[in-house]
């Protein structure tokens, strides 16, 4: 059985195997009816108007082809790129304009894009070779593709980084011009001071103690915020990047700083590293006894002596000592449970007993993991009472 379609000859009507350009029986009827020479005139007209001329008519034929093509492209590039993850590069940047334009806009923008790109390659292949004519239609789109795929994404990361970089200048020099506005000397107790932080080790759970400078001389607080210091009332205002504000005030004698929420209440503090007792600052809580829970079915008792050393009694029968520092104004006292440099925070109230207790620990990531949390986790008991 033949694998060609079977049907009348164009040229000689018989009804046999059509071999020869989907019509013809044969190479002679196919030559004698004409339709070889007009097949052989339009493969030649269509290779003149690709490679060769240069006139108004194959310049726009040639647009009208490579426009479809560079639009087609288009489509695969950034379809690729978002499925790889790939930034940058020129098909992502005109389907992103085309994509805010919408529907029938965004594809009219990218066939004009299309066209003006034709229109420059046409340009380049005037007066020059079949084979570098190809390059130039064919060759360029390719090197392109991959460019974008690989090299352009790299650049487009160099030039995010150093926009990146001229906005965090600009943000620190802005940082430090307020900063200087408000900074006095009396201020040094707490700026380009260490203080103490916890990193973990996620395999033993082990507490790796720390320090790190949390406001500088350049206006910037942890890291990245920006921040004033009003040193009559010991009142830090920092601003992050996105214009949330956060509130921080330290003590007198500059062993720690807290912060603050929008009532003024007392939150988390961070102890200077290094900080010393300060027996005057302590007064409120010298020789007393504070009672509550200290993790799941223990409860503990804590006493504060007046050489800046606390004795713990367990429910369990344990005991322990570590040294303490406190602050009358804020009604706050750090413990650095057994001297290992981890200090748990007691804040109690002037007009009542309660007390509250934020106890630092290590966690596993998860109930099935075998790893610890790389962070320190803070547990809050609302049971202690002043005794």
């Amino acid at each position: 059985m033949s694998d060609y379609k079977w049907g009348h000859c164009e040229y000689c009507g018989r009804y046999r195997p059509l071999k020869w350009n989907g019509g013809y029986c044969s190479e002679w009827c196919y030559d004698k009816s004409g339709q070889g020479e007009r097949d052989a005139k339009n493969a030649a007209w269509r290779h003149a108007i690709m490679y060769e001329r240069d006139d108004f008519a194959a310049v726009r034929w040639r647009t009208s082809w490579m426009a479809v093509y560079w639009f087609l492209l288009t489509l695969l590039m950034q379809y690729i790129q978002k499925v790889k993850d790939i930034p940058g590069g020129p098909f992502l940047f005109i389907w992103r304009v085309a994509n805010s334009l919408g529907g029938i806009p965004g594809i009219i923008m990218l066939l004009i894009v299309g066209a003006v790109v034709s229109l420059l390659q046409n340009f380049m292949m005037r007066g020059r070779g079949e084979n570098f004519r190809r390059f130039i239609m064919v060759g360029i789109p390719v090197i392109v593709g991959l460019l974008s795929l690989t090299v352009f994404p790299k650049f487009d990361g160099i030039a995010q980084n150093v926009a990146e970089s001229r906005e965090e200048k600009a943000f620190i020099k802005s940082a430090e011009k307020e900063f200087k506005k408000t900074y006095t000397k009396d201020a040094n107790i707490i700026v380009e001071q260490k203080f103490i932080t916890y990193e973990v080790d996620r395999k033993t759970g082990e507490v790796i103690v720390t320090d790190k400078v949390f406001f500088t001389k350049k206006g910037i607080s942890h890291g990245s915020d920006k921040y004033t210091i009003d040193t009559a009332t010991r009142t830090i205002t920092s601003i992050d990047e996105d214009g949330e504000k956060y509130m921080y005030r330290y003590w007198e004698d500059g062993n720690a700083f807290y912060s603050v929420d929008e009532t003024g209440a007392a939150g988390s503090a961070k102890v200077k590293a290094g900080a010393t007792f300060n027996q005057e600052s302590a007064s409120e809580v010298v020789g007393k006894t504070f009672r509550g829970t200290w993790s799941d079915g223990i409860t503990a008792t804590i006493t504060f002596g007046n050489d800046g050393k606390a004795s713990v009694k367990f429910s369990d029968g344990d005991t322990a000592t570590g040294s303490y520092i406190a602050d009358a104004e804020s009604n706050i006292v750090m413990y650095n449970h057994r001297d290992k440099g981890v200090w748990h925070q007691l804040t109690y109230a002037d007009d009542s007993s309660t007390v509250l207790f934020r106890r630092l620990h290590t966690a596993k990531q998860n109930n099935s993991s075998k790893y610890y949390s790389s962070s320190i986790k803070t547990e809050i008991h609302k049971d202690w009472k002043k005794q």
